[in-house]
């Protein structure tokens, strides 16, 4: 029988965790990894002294460092910031693969895209054994080849996933690929649909980044962002933007020779487009020229658009109660931000909201899915009325990147994990 210490490393392992959950556990999964053949990069023992912020330190380990990201799930990693800078920049490395184990807590507190992944169960000590050899034989596996990504934006740091959403959606873009049946217009064209500001954009960049959709579209997945006043200028441009992406020939004059060009680009190759903030079919049906292993994402405040691409409609809507992470209903500490109420269930304040948003959305500031409070209302931060808040107001996110995604905040990291 072959001891797995005599067998060779191929795989560098970061450990992202809270210490204050379980650091013994970590204590003795970095020695059993490490027994096992992996390099392990462990703060305790790996954190050096480089003169180097412990932010930067940890971002190069795992630019440079290692190949995994193992994240220990349990309460404290599910609201640390430190633990999830972590896992949220690996997803950004495509050479680092980020694979999720729970050691306390339930499945429904595994944070973000997480959720989406398998994660091994760690919680009873018994079957730890069984359980550690499963994660060894899943870190040997190589790492599967991603297709590449064309101008899908970043995700805001304090992105909150909404698991049972994110994961319908993207069952439906892998619908082939997960059982053998016929692809039909329905199968082939995904829709979100909702109303303004409520998060689609945000939930289309997490699922267009998601691993297992970059796995299934090895030619790449495409962002096109749409608009409500897009003019045929504009929808050329994108048209000879997306055949650039694809290698083919972008000097056509007209959208019609256009969509000849990528008729023949996309007959042959697995590519997932996603046009996002859809205001007229029209739009949409320019780009709407997929081949036989080709998907399309669409998200819109117009069911009809869906009924017009014969597509699947996935409607979106505010979070529930249930998906609100407890952290996002506390009122903000002494001396942060201020927040708002508004109650989601007045019909005049809420639509007073939204006017509120969406004229303060010219100002570029964030927009995020917005939760509740325990009382059905929606808080939001005073300096920004009407724009839902991505995470507890203490967390202090900056400018907005995009359209509709929060841009980078800088975590003021420090050498306590929390």
């Amino acid at each position: 029988m072959n001891d797995l210490s005599q067998q060779p490393a191929l795989t560098r392992v970061f450990l992202s965790y809270a210490r204050g959950d379980d650091e013994a556990f970590v204590k003795r999964l970095h020695a059993d990894l490490t027994k096992a053949g992996f390099t392990v990069w462990f703060d305790r023992e790996s954190l050096m002294s480089k003169g180097l912020t412990f932010h930067q330190e940890i971002k190069d380990a795992i630019r440079t460092e290692v190949d995994r990201v193992v994240y220990v799930g349990g309460p404290k990693a599910a609201l640390s910031p430190y633990v999830r800078e972590e896992w949220q920049f690996a997803l950004e490395c495509d050479h680092v693969l980020v694979t999720p184990i729970l050691r306390f807590g339930d499945y429904e507190h595994v944070p973000g895209e997480l959720s989406l992944l398998h994660c091994e169960d760690f919680r009873d000590d018994a079957n730890y054994p069984a359980a550690l050899a499963k994660l060894i034989a899943s870190l040997r596996q190589p790492n599967p080849k991603l297709g590449a990504l064309f101008a899908v934006p970043n995700l805001p740091p304090n992105f909150l996933g909404r698991p049972d959403l994110m994961r319908r959606v993207r069952d439906a873009l892998l619908v082939d690929l997960q059982k053998p049946q016929v692809i039909t217009g329905a199968d082939a064209r995904v829709g979100m649909q909702g109303m303004g500001g409520i998060g689609k954009s945000v939930l289309a960049a997490a699922l267009a980044r998601n691993r297992q959709v970059r796995q299934a579209y090895p030619d790449g997945v495409v962002w096109i962002a749409a608009g409500q006043k897009l003019t045929d200028d504009d929808l050329l441009k994108r048209q000879r933007d997306l055949a650039r992406h694809l290698g083919g020939d972008d000097t056509f004059a007209s959208l019609a020779q256009g969509q000849g060009v990528l008729r023949q680009l996309l007959a042959a190759k697995a590519v997932l487009l996603v046009l996002d903030d859809v205001w007229r079919a029209a739009d949409a049906q320019a780009f709407d020229l997929l081949g036989p292993c080709c998907r399309m994402l669409v998200t819109t405040r117009d069911k009809g658009i869906l009924d017009a691409l014969h597509g699947e409609l996935v409607p979106v809507s505010l979070f529930t109660e249930r998906e609100a992470p407890a952290r996002r209903r506390r009122e903000p500490r002494a001396g942060r931000t201020s927040c708002q109420t508004v109650n989601i269930n007045s019909p005049s304040a809420y639509e007073h909201h939204l006017e509120n948003r969406s004229r303060l959305h010219q100002q570029h500031l964030p927009r995020y899915a917005g939760g509740t409070g325990s009382s059905g209302a929606l808080r939001v931060p005073q300096a920004a009325a009407g724009i839902a808040a991505a995470a507890h107001p203490s967390r202090g996110c900056g400018p907005a990147l995009g359209r509709d995604l929060g841009a980078g905040c800088a975590f003021g990291l420090s050498r306590s994990r929390g």
